[in-house]
């Protein structure tokens, strides 16, 4: 038999609600809804849904991230130590 792990999570009462409507709406529980995200996180290998921002700027940094993420995926990237970046920009300041 599979070992069971029981979670508690605060979450505001407000939110809560909304989510458990929309559950009860589409016929399941939120214990159920919440198997359902960490399967689904599971099967993705990461957050099963892109999170949604609110304004353009937060859209930017979204796209920037997942662009970066992707690179990373891909083996395009380089490592620095924050002391190399400050040096980087200094330099490109002059």
């Amino acid at each position: 038999m599979e070992k069971k792990i029981e979670i508690s999570v605060e979450i505001d009462g407000s939110i809560f609600d909304q989510a458990e409507a929309i559950y009860d709406g589409i016929g399941i529980d939120v214990p159920t809804a919440v198997k359902m995200f960490f399967i689904q996180s599971v099967r993705s290998n990461g957050l099963p849904f892109l999170p949604k921002a609110l304004d353009d700027g937060e859209i930017e940094y979204s796209e920037r991230l997942l662009e970066s993420v992707k690179q990373m995926q891909e083996g395009r990237f380089v490592v620095k130590t924050i002391e190399e970046l400050i040096a980087m920009e200094v330099d490109d300041s002059q």
